[in-house]
């Protein structure tokens, strides 16, 4: 697993204020430089002007939602090469699918079986994971 650094960068991306906080503190406890977008529009705008290492993405986002971000950040060459985590509720086969025809490198659901947030122990080793094999190529976490 790679030691996280100050070259680490991690945008996430929920209108959920509580759970980006739980997020952020999570990730800046292990050593990650964390940013914050609540909507798709200021997802893509932070994407463009801080070029994070990666994105942790909720799918239900006022207006655009994650899907549509997604394609829209695979689709500028500024922001292509740039790795997304699909962190959502919305765990069925077809948001599984849908992710990864948007260009998801992992999914994670936020809701574990027993109706409660999953751990961010999961997240946290999916985000070191994805920046041990991203070299700006194609790794995908299922």
């Amino acid at each position: 697993m790679q030691a996280p650094d100050c070259r680490n960068k991690i945008l996430v991306v929920d209108d959920e204020d509580e759970l980006v906080g739980a997020v952020r503190l999570r990730l800046r406890c292990a050593g990650f430089v964390v940013l914050s977008a609540g909507d798709g529009r200021a997802a893509v705008d932070l994407a463009e002007t801080e070029q994070p290492d990666l994105i942790v993405m909720d799918i239900g986002l006022p207006g655009e939602n994650g899907h549509q971000v997604a394609q829209r950040l695979k689709s500028n060459p500024k922001t292509d090469n740039i790795p997304i985590v699909f962190f959502t509720a919305r765990a069925t086969a077809e948001e599984v699918d849908r992710s990864w025809k948007s260009g998801a490198a992992a999914f994670l659901p936020k809701i574990c079986g027993s109706g409660r947030i999953a751990g961010s122990g999961a997240l946290l080793k999916t985000v070191s994971d994805i920046l041990d094999l991203w070299p700006g190529g194609d790794a995908h976490l299922n």
